[in-house]
């Protein structure tokens, strides 16, 4: 799917498929400028992330393509990262520092 026609829209789901804010708030800022209640961006934005419209198969294009340059780029996987939690625990372990396992009371 190419870049929306409409600039609002497209501005709205880009910033929802990259987690800048909630639906809500992207619908205000993106879409009606601030002049709209809460409910009513609430609503809005409901409407246009439904599975079938094209602003919903945008956002799930947008983060399909966000998560690809993260594994490439980042080596965001989740095995990289497993071995990467693995490797730390090890080390806290070696180390005989198990602060990290405590919980907070």
């Amino acid at each position: 799917m190419a870049i929306l026609k409409n600039q609002k829209r497209e501005a709205f789901a880009q910033a929802v498929a990259l987690n800048e804010c909630s639906g809500a708030k992207s619908y205000r800022r993106h879409i009606s400028g601030g002049k709209c209640s809460d409910r009513t961006a609430e609503v809005a934005a409901s409407q246009l992330l439904r599975r079938d419209s094209e602003v919903a198969l945008r956002v799930a294009e947008l983060r399909v393509a966000s998560a690809e340059v993260a594994e490439r780029e980042f080596d965001l996987t989740r095995s990289a990262w497993l071995a990467r939690l693995l490797a730390l625990a090890d080390q806290a372990e070696d180390a005989g520092d198990y602060s990290a396992a405590l919980l907070p009371f």
